[in-house]
């Protein structure tokens, strides 16, 4: 099979799950993309539910140990905060299945 034969048959989305995950992490540009993903879902997922959580049992239990005096709820935010630095980074590797060409970094090291 000639260099030229290998190119055209090359896939890009075949070679990306070929990898595993540190694969991924140890490209500045991917871990990059990884971590805004992650960052982006806790976003539109959870943190709003965590802040839902926090009003909710600060109004019902508006107790000064547990919740202070934050009778507004105007903590709420920074509890969000606090819980999202304490979960485990959810890595989806399909954005780039999806798109290959976020990981062109990963794909230039095959071809070279």
């Amino acid at each position: 099979m000639s260099i030229e034969e290998e190119k055209e048959e090359f896939d890009p989305v075949d070679y990306l799950k070929s990898l595993n995950l540190e694969d991924f992490t140890n490209s500045k540009n991917t871990n990059d993309i990884l971590i805004e993903n992650h960052e982006l879902e806790y976003e539109y997922l959870i943190k709003t539910k965590i802040e839902d959580l926090y009003k909710n049992y600060n109004t019902a239990f508006r107790d000064i140990e547990l919740f202070g005096k934050d009778w507004d709820n105007e903590q709420a935010e920074s509890f969000s905060h606090l819980v999202y630095n304490f979960i485990s980074v959810k890595y989806d590797l399909n954005i780039f299945f999806n798109n290959p060409n976020l990981a062109i970094d990963l794909i230039r090291l095959k071809n070279n």
